[in-house]
């Protein structure tokens, strides 16, 4: 089964066949009590990625997944049946929740991609924020994800809960190939000249340090770095809306740190697809790649439990110390059409409890890893839980290019490749980005 965790990945590694299924309501209490002390009303309808078969195995039932079970206990509980619908796996998600809604149908409550994907559609979505109180969000990480603005303390800009995690994004090796080049992983550096140093060490070694993909190169290493020194998720926005300028003294030096590390790399990578830098990783041919959840798990088979993982080095003393990116890259969301809103809103609570979330970490279906801060050691791996505490931090910051207008992420794809060749300066790169984002203005 696939266990690809990434936003872009998630919901397509289930399919998109429009698929429903009904759940039948179980013995329970009919008509139960809402959060808001009415009673739930139903049936409610689920526009899901979460998967309900498997391409691997054909057996396997719709009553054999997390999200159908789960379903099935909230209809226990509450009386009100829930149907499932599968969404694409891709943007075009949104077109059909977009032209449902606007004919004055669509479902009820709905997980889609979150960031700059989800608010694009904030018009027809019911804003979250009165049905959670300071409590609730506190339980759940990624609440920037959902927010117009990106400042999940304005609760009246929430728009959508986040669901989940994709984990942090860090560099991932094989703990025996560093302590041959005398680098021991539990005293990783913290500081990017002595990270440098220690890349100097396995270079000697006889070993290419790094194996980097075309998608790592600007969403995860300059993304990584660009979030620690402009502030976290306030400081991308005010990039994506131009109140900050990217030809900026901190984010120059950023560029120049990406550029210096093109002598510890393979040779390739602003061509190199992410699978086939990781495949370099696990081959031998590098002694680090950058990867998240769904690697880790191939990664500790190969290694044969020697896998290890790492957050990349503080770019600059003044900036978010052990920053990573990643984060909530999927949200869950409520038309404003629905007319079972409370439903909805219990249903997605229910979900989010942490007895589900165990429950759904325990089941191994592709999705994402468990978002709630009080998350603790929901995962056997105990790399996929570094990850999962890691990504449900402060010091994380949600993913960059989520943020960003999706034509300015084309365009930091398309320079960062320059860049990385040596066909532009880093001066460039920044001047460039600035271009494309002033040129997006309304």
């Amino acid at each position: 089964m696939n266990t690809a965790l990434s936003r872009r990945v998630f919901l397509g590694a289930t399919g998109s066949a429009a698929m429903g299924i009904a759940l039948s309501a179980c013995s329970g209490p009919q008509g139960a009590g809402s959060a808001g002390g009415g009673k739930l009303t139903g049936p409610i309808t689920f526009w899901t990625g979460y998967p309900t078969t498997d391409s691997n195995d054909k057996s396997k039932t719709p009553q054999q997944f997390w999200i159908y079970q789960a379903a099935q206990r909230f209809t226990k509980k509450t009386g009100v049946q829930v149907k499932i619908e599968q969404l694409p796996g891709d943007a075009t998600m949104f077109t059909k929740i977009r032209t449902a809604a606007i004919g004055g149908g669509g479902p009820d409550v709905a997980n889609v991609w979150s960031g700059s994907y989800a608010l694009g559609i904030k018009s027809f979505l019911e804003p979250m924020g009165q049905y959670f109180n300071s409590n609730d969000m506190s339980q759940l990480s990624g609440w920037a994800a959902v927010s117009d603005g990106f400042d999940p303390r304005k609760k009246d800009t929430l728009f959508g809960v986040p669901d989940g995690t994709d984990g942090a994004q860090v560099l991932m090796f094989d703990k025996r190939v560093l302590a041959k080049a005398g680098v021991d992983p539990s005293t990783w550096p913290t500081t990017y000249d002595a990270w440098v140093a220690q890349l100097d060490k396995i270079k000697a070694s006889g070993i290419t340090p790094l194996s980097l993909g075309q998608n790592a190169l600007p969403f995860i290493l300059f993304d990584t770095w660009l979030a620690q020194v402009v502030g976290g998720s306030a400081g991308i926005f005010a990039l994506s809306t131009g109140k900050r300028k990217f030809s900026d003294p901190a984010i120059l030096d950023v560029a120049k740190k990406v550029v210096a590390l093109r002598p510890y790399a393979l040779p390739g990578a602003a061509s190199t697809t992410d699978d086939q830098a990781f495949q370099q990783l696990l081959a031998g041919k590098a002694a680090m790649a950058l990867g998240g959840a769904g690697g880790t798990f191939e990664l500790q088979q190969r290694f044969k439990g020697n896998g290890g993982l790492a957050k990349l080095p503080n770019v600059a003393a003044n900036g978010i110390q052990g920053g990573t990116v990643g984060g909530a890259g999927v949200a869950f969301i409520v038309l404003k059409n629905s007319k079972h809103k409370e439903s909805a809103v219990a249903f997605i609570k229910h979900l989010l409890s942490a007895s589900e979330q165990r429950r759904f970490a325990a089941s191994k279906d592709p999705g994402p890893l468990v978002g709630r801060t009080d998350a603790k050691d929901y995962y056997t791996d105990p790399l996929i839980n570094q990850l999962q505490q890691w990504s449900t931090d402060a010091a994380n910051t949600f993913w960059p290019d989520n943020t960003f207008p999706a034509d300015l992420v084309n365009e930091l794809g398309a320079q960062m490749q320059l860049l990385w060749n040596g066909s532009i300066s880093p001066s460039q790169f920044l001047a460039r980005l600035d271009a494309k984002r002033d040129s997006l203005k309304p």
